[in-house]
């Protein structure tokens, strides 16, 4: 069961070791490959770039962990999650495809300004157009980011920052999320999708949930990646006359948007009444209290009370300086990313 011990010293001392562990792992995997195997193609150093990547943010992860055992008392063991009915795991895959519904516009959109003002996304070597590229992708795009990056940000990050309020630690470790991939074109999904996870997380109690909901975002994207690249294009829209279907892309996108929103608000919300009321069943005690801040706050007031009893209320905390460098930090090599991107 996921239980709250960090602080945020702890939340900033884990994104720290992220950002070192990642940039010192890819280096000297970057080292050796040009020492001992100067030849090798660029897809089998993708993978394998990735691959050091997700350990990297696992060892950081666990490494934070242990150094804060002495004084929290925290250990991989409050991390062991629980059962997921599967009735629950759908919903939570429903939650996702609305999601993407309904920020891929939005992200595509940023994307599209992001390329006028000249920060050009990089190709990627691999187009995972055959069956063993899908494969590779499916265990280094979609597990392991589902269990290492899980552990980091909602076991570690979201942890130390959840004493400062639910809501507060919700979005701004979704913005901590989001700047962490160090891809400006990504930002807008990540952080919608980083605060649904960190959601799911606190209201569940059950890092399984982001688990889920990451792996099934990753298993979407690599899915229709796939398709596209195994798809036969043919032209249909004459030269010159792109200006008159402006409209229609527009109305596709609004529909996305409304069809993706209706989707997760509807699916979200059963599931969250679904967890509280398990909540409330195996502690009796809770439910006079649960009554009583369901009548009067509605959605997101029993949701916060049910967060805040995950917690302990009287360590409520600021967010620490240490965090503050670390977030400056990120941006940092996020921005570095972007002139790099804009230097392409």
């Amino acid at each position: 069961m996921y239980k709250v011990k960090l602080s945020s010293k702890h939340s900033a001392l884990a994104l720290i070791a992220v950002e070192v562990f990642i940039l010192g792992f890819q280096l000297v995997a970057t080292i050796c490959l040009s020492l001992f195997a100067p030849d090798m193609d660029e897809v089998t150093e993708y993978f394998i770039l990735l691959f050091i990547t997700q350990i990297a943010i696992g060892v950081a992860a666990i490494g934070t962990l242990l150094a804060s055992r002495r004084d929290t008392g925290c250990s991989l063991r409050d991390y062991t999650p629980s059962a997921v009915r599967p009735m629950d795991v759908l919903r939570l895959f429903l939650i996702t495809c609305g999601i993407l519904l309904f920020s891929s516009p939005l992200a595509n959109g940023f994307s599209m300004l992001l390329e006028g003002l000249g920060v050009s996304l990089p190709a990627s070597p691999v187009s995972f157009s055959t069956g063993t590229e899908f494969l590779l992708g499916l265990v280094f795009v979609c597990v392991m980011p589902a269990i290492f990056e899980e552990l980091a940000n909602r076991g570690v990050i979201l942890n130390g920052l959840t004493r400062m309020g639910a809501w507060p630690a919700i979005l701004l470790s979704a913005f901590i999320f989001a700047i962490m991939h160090g891809n400006p074109h990504q930002l807008i999904h990540q952080f919608i999708l980083g605060a649904v996870m960190a959601y799911a997380v606190l209201v569940s109690g059950n890092i399984l949930s982001s688990v889920i909901i990451h792996f099934a975002n990753n298993f979407i994207a690599l899915l229709l990646t796939f398709l596209t690249a195994n798809a036969t294009v043919v032209e249909v829209t004459p030269p010159g006359t792109e200006v008159i279907f402006a409209p229609i892309v527009l109305a596709l996108y609004g529909a996305m948007m409304f069809g993706g929103f209706c989707l997760f608000s509807s699916q979200i919300k059963r599931w969250t009444q679904s967890n509280i009321l398990a909540y409330v069943h195996a502690r009796p005690e809770k439910r006079e209290s649960y009554v009583r801040w369901r009548d009067a706050g509605g959605f997101f007031g029993y949701v916060s009370k049910l967060i805040r009893w995950r917690t302990d209320e009287h360590q409520k905390e600021r967010l620490s300086p240490l965090m503050i460098l670390a977030i400056l930090l990120a941006l940092m090599i996020l921005a570095l990313n972007t002139y790099t991107m804009v230097a392409l």
